[in-house]
């Protein structure tokens, strides 16, 4: 994500350190261990799961009391909610021990947002430690679901630096229009506000969540860099609007971009503070996300502004293939196979895609010297029609632009095509 200096900007604060709370939920057979006991085996487990400078650093915050461990009756700390286990799709061992706990260790501190990190990472280590030797869970509260089981004992970056997929949840859900409403949860333990992207396509909210990502993955970059170079800063000022690269959603996810996925210049997006409203003060401050106003004003309505946007970020759709003869027996075989796997893919699209994957299939159009076969983003699949927008402008059928809604019948599918966050590709065998 490329800054634009030009832009106007906007400041994050950064006067307070922020509260950092995990909550070990466990079911006490015996004694109530003592905190100096967990704190104890958090630090050895801080040597054995990082390396070099962030352990010494870890250990040090351990050892010197800036990580607390208070042991409580279950009951003085509130209990995950179960429709939040559920929306997280949490293990059902997770769930069974936060169910079955009769105590919580209540692991915090104040997180002053230094990389590497060693306070974020020797709280994390605490809370696993403690989970581990207790046989319980791990509820992070700012992102409001449960750390799996099998990671308790992971290790830890090598250079201390922050994943957005680790310590941030994308939550999506339908507002009140019928559009896709995304959030960030899990940025106030890195020391920023949560991040939010209102008013795309109801179908498009995996997709958007991984545009969130990549942008909160950007924000914590650069605050690590400002507080390399400026420790005691007060707030961290932004672009109000930034240029998005697939490489900005890679990192968030903590994946590299494949070799060979398309070059793409990117998509602007603009950046707004957003103040509690009057009577809801308690709430916190968000930042809106959305993408830049030739998106949202598409002459072919809002919706296909936001398919474009994608598009243009993805580079995902092949070009256009014009005038294909159906004689052509590789173009043909090519399309035989992408036709005999269809209901595999139909299959995978209603369960659900993957966040930031997109779909496309390649559907023939006549026109008077032949046949032009353009790539559709599908937005729904009911029955045996698929619907969605044109992805690419066409060269014959200029009725047709980028955007235009349309339907497909399974039967007329030349080609489909996944398209995933990373940049890579499934399908397009007549593409290739």
């Amino acid at each position: 994500m490329d800054f634009n200096a030009s832009a106007r900007q906007i400041a994050l604060d950064l006067a307070e350190p922020t509260p950092l709370i995990f909550g070990v939920y466990f079911h006490a057979v015996f004694a109530v261990p003592e905190a100096e006991d967990l704190l104890r085996e958090a630090a050895n487990a801080a040597r054995k799961r990082a390396k070099g400078s962030v352990a010494a650093a870890m250990v040090e915050k351990i050892e010197s009391g800036a990580i607390h461990v208070e042991i409580l009756e279950r009951d003085a700390m509130p209990l995950p909610a179960q429709e939040l286990l559920n929306y997280f799709n949490d293990g059902a061992e997770e769930v069974s021990r936060v169910q079955n706990s009769t105590h919580v260790a209540v692991v915090s501190c104040l997180n002053d947002r230094r990389p590497p990190h060693a306070t974020h990472w020797a709280a994390l280590a605490t809370a696993d430690a403690a989970a581990k030797s207790l046989s319980g869970v791990v509820f992070d509260p700012q992102q409001n679901h449960c750390r799996k089981i099998q990671n308790f004992s992971d290790p830890f970056p090598e250079n201390g630096n922050i994943k957005i997929i680790d310590h941030v949840s994308i939550v999506r859900s339908i507002d009140d229009d019928g559009f896709t409403w995304v959030t960030t949860m899990g940025m106030t333990s890195l020391g920023l506000p949560n991040f939010e992207l209102r008013g795309a396509p109801e179908n498009l909210g995996s997709n958007f969540g991984a545009v969130l990502a990549g942008v909160a993955q950007r924000t914590v970059d650069a605050l690590d860099e400002q507080m390399q170079h400026n420790a005691d800063a007060d707030n961290l000022k932004i672009p109000a609007r930034w240029i998005v690269q697939l490489s900005d959603l890679a990192r968030a996810s903590g994946e590299a971009v494949p070799a060979g996925a398309p070059a793409t210049a990117g998509v602007e997006v603009e950046l707004k503070l957003v103040d509690p409203a009057e009577g809801e003060e308690d709430l916190e401050q968000l930042v809106s996300v959305s993408p830049a106003p030739k998106y949202l004003e598409h002459p072919n309505g809002r919706d296909a502004g936001y398919y474009q946007f994608l598009h243009e970020l993805l580079g995902a759709a092949p070009d256009n293939t014009k005038n294909v003869a159906e004689q052509n027996a590789a173009m043909a075989q090519a399309s035989a196979r992408a036709k005999s796997e269809l209901p595999d893919v139909k299959a995978r699209f209603l369960e659900g895609l993957p966040m930031g994957a997109q779909f496309y299939v390649k559907k023939g159009y006549a026109h008077d010297e032949g046949t032009e076969y353009m790539w559709i983003f599908v937005k729904n699949w009911t029955g045996d029609v698929l619907s969605g927008a044109i992805a690419n402008d066409p060269v014959f059928r200029k009725e047709l632009t980028a955007g235009t809604q349309v339907e497909c019948k399974e039967s007329e599918v030349y080609d489909w095509l996944i398209a995933l966050h990373d940049g890579s590709m499934e399908g397009a065998y007549t593409s290739r």
